[in-house]
């Protein structure tokens, strides 16, 4: 970093070591030569033409520039070495006793020095040229047979034929005065900047900054505040705040202690947001700061961070033109689901798992007028009974140990003005239900450990694979409830009942999960040649078992060549299909015949593939891990079990 630090030299024989030592220096600071008596003026002006931070001087000098000169000035000290040098010099030449000329105040360190030396040294002190003048004669009466001191000594001693050696700093002293400078210089920097940072903080803020002193006398009233408050700054600042704003709109803390913070308080037609706090200093009162803003504008920003949300994460992918629809039973629903988007009641979607109920959800809120508004998608089966109300609904501050600071927005609050989709809705406990009730009678929620109430305006789709006439027999699940939830519905057919579906959804897959073309046609190609395996195939898993088939055929197949691959393909599609015809469904889930589950089948069949891969390469594991794409930790563990 680059300082703008100026060095004024009152004498040649120190301009001279300033520009020996920092001769070899990438960025040397300004030199000037000034007596600082007569020219100064002229040396002060130039200085402040190059914008000079720090000036650095001798110290007799300093004195009368700190008085005269704004900028700040460090002295360039002596050292006991600096001196020792100087009398030692004057004894060789001359001899002694020696008169030491020194500015304001004697050095306590002469003593030391005469004794050192063996050369008596005496002390004379000087405030001006003229008085230096009476002091240096007083020392030639004295008996001193030369001086030492600075350069404005120097002239006045020659001037009456006196013997005397210029005291000079060393590089040591010269680079101490530097880098205390260049500190000064960086401490300025740092004042300055963050003096501008709230300049520009408070001149730009979109709310209202009013500031007062301890007295409640404005000294900051920022352009968003002229704009509120139909006032001009220059009209306000230095008066109290009270005589300008007689309502007690702008007015310090009464306790001077706590905040009053997001008062609603009116002037003229506007409502404003108003926050009032105190400021200390060391438990001393000072000031206060009075930030507003309108309530119009906090609406439009909370309506602008909900797009935001939308935008980035809180939205509905598919459409209904992403559902395969071409058995009679898929196109019934289909029809039935873009009427539902146009009415803004609840839908209760019921279906097998598997069969895709979000995909319908998504679609439905994508169709309806909400489509530029979040779409939320909660799975109550994979949150924690304890945690679903707090993620529905939110919470205050400090409603329980862990509790966020300043408490947390619930999933309804995040998807106001859109839809939120609760999967699984049978797996919530009662005490949710009723909670949930409430939303769609009253419109409103209620954060936990909290006592405001929060609008709310939100559509509600549920899923379920789940019967709720069995769970509301059981008191499970409330009837109101049920019937709140109700009032549109929908069943989505399963995957054995769309036996059309089941090729254009094989198609539809592939091209999604497989971004090699060419393999994607090989599979393709293959499964055709046992479409009638495929239709007749009951997929208890519907859709998701389908998928879950053709994933593990592209993993397993896109590795391995042209000449193994139908092989391979024919017994992978083989045992997947022989796996699960072998089962059979009760209430949707699958129980596993003797002969074992699907799990066991396919870590079966993926041990006859790892034995016969590694006959094939001579027992060459590396190879075997590095053609199937694994790690051979991972090869371990699967031969291992």
């Amino acid at each position: 970093m680059s300082y703008k630090i100026c060095f004024i030299s009152p004498y040649p024989k120190l301009t001279s070591r300033l520009y020996s030592h920092f001769a070899e220096s990438q960025s040397p600071p300004h030199i000037f030569e000034d007596s600082v008596m007569d020219g100064a003026e002229s040396t002060l002006r130039k200085i402040e033409k190059i914008g000079c931070e720090v000036i650095v001087t001798t110290a007799f000098h300093s004195r009368k520039l700190r008085s005269t000169c704004s900028v700040p000035v460090v002295h360039i000290p002596m050292s006991t070495f600096d001196i020792a040098v100087a009398v030692n010099e004057a004894k060789r030449l001359f001899g002694g006793p020696v008169a030491m000329f020194e500015p304001h105040e004697s050095s306590p360190r002469l003593d030391a020095i005469s004794a050192m030396l063996e050369c008596p040294v005496k002390a004379y002190v000087f405030v001006g040229p003229e008085d230096a003048s009476e002091k240096i004669r007083q020392a030639r009466q004295d008996g001193c047979v030369c001086g030492v001191g600075g350069g404005i000594n120097e002239g006045i001693a020659r001037d009456i034929g006196f013997n005397f050696v210029t005291l000079l700093p060393g590089p040591e002293m010269i680079e101490q005065a530097y880098q205390q400078a260049r500190q000064i210089s960086a401490v300025q920097r740092k004042e300055r900047y963050e003096a501008m940072k709230f300049k520009y903080t408070v001149q730009f803020a979109s709310s209202g900054i009013v500031v007062t002193d301890h007295h409640n006398i404005i000294t900051v009233f920022n352009p968003a505040a002229e704009r509120m408050l139909m006032l001009s700054g220059s009209e306000v600042l230095g008066k109290k705040a009270g005589d300008i704003m007689p309502n007690g709109l702008i007015c310090p803390s009464k306790s001077r202690t706590v905040p009053r913070l997001a008062e609603i308080k009116a002037f003229g037609k506007n409502q404003l947001m108003v926050n009032t706090i105190p400021i200390h200093d060391r438990k001393r009162f000072v000031g206060t700061i009075i930030t507003f803003q309108e309530l119009s504008h906090i609406r439009s920003l909370e309506e602008k961070i909900r797009r935001a949300a939308h935008k980035k994460s809180l939205h509905a992918k598919l459409t209904f033109d992403d559902i395969i629809a071409k058995s009679p039973g898929a196109i019934k629903i289909v029809k039935r689901a873009r009427h539902y988007a146009k009415s803004d009641e609840t839908v209760l979607i019921t279906g097998e798992t598997g069969t895709g109920k979000e995909i319908f959800a998504q679609s439905l809120h994508n169709a309806s007028p909400r489509r530029d508004h979040p779409f939320v998608a909660v799975s109550c089966a994979t949150i924690p009974a304890n945690l679903l109300e707090s993620e529905l609904f939110g919470y205050a501050e400090g409603a329980f140990t862990g509790a966020l600071k300043g408490g947390k927005q619930g999933l309804f609050e995040l998807a106001h003005g859109g839809t939120i989709f609760l999967d699984e809705i049978g797996e919530i406990s009662l005490e949710t239900q009723v909670l949930l009730l409430r939303v769609l009678q009253e419109k409103e929620i209620m954060r936990i450990g909290d006592a405001k109430i929060i609008p709310v305006d939100v559509r509600i789709i549920t899923a379920t694979n789940r019967q709720l006439d069995e769970a509301i027999t059981q008191d499970r699940f409330r009837l109101d409830l049920y019937h709140r939830l109700n009032i549109l519905h929908m069943e989505i057919p399963p995957l054995s009942q769309r036996k059309e579906d089941i090729l254009p959804l094989t198609r539809t897959i592939l091209y999604r999960i497989c971004p090699d073309r060419s393999l994607t046609k090989k599979i393709y190609s293959l499964l055709m040649h046992h479409k009638e395996a495929l239709q007749s195939h009951t997929w208890p898993g519907n859709v998701r078992e389908l998928e879950n088939l053709l994933r593990r055929m592209v993993a397993s197949l896109e590795i391995m060549g042209p000449k193994e691959f139908m092989a391979e393909a024919k017994i992978l599609l083989q045992e997947a299909l022989t796996v699960s015809s072998d089962s059979r469904v009760v209430s949707g889930h699958a129980e596993a015949l003797p002969g074992g589950n699907l799990n066991e089948m396919t870590t079966l069949f993926e041990q006859v593939v790892l034995s016969e891969k590694l006959n094939q390469l001579s027992g060459n594991k590396s190879q075997l891990a590095k053609e199937l794409g694994i790690s051979r930790t991972t090869l371990w563990r699967k031969m291992k079990r």
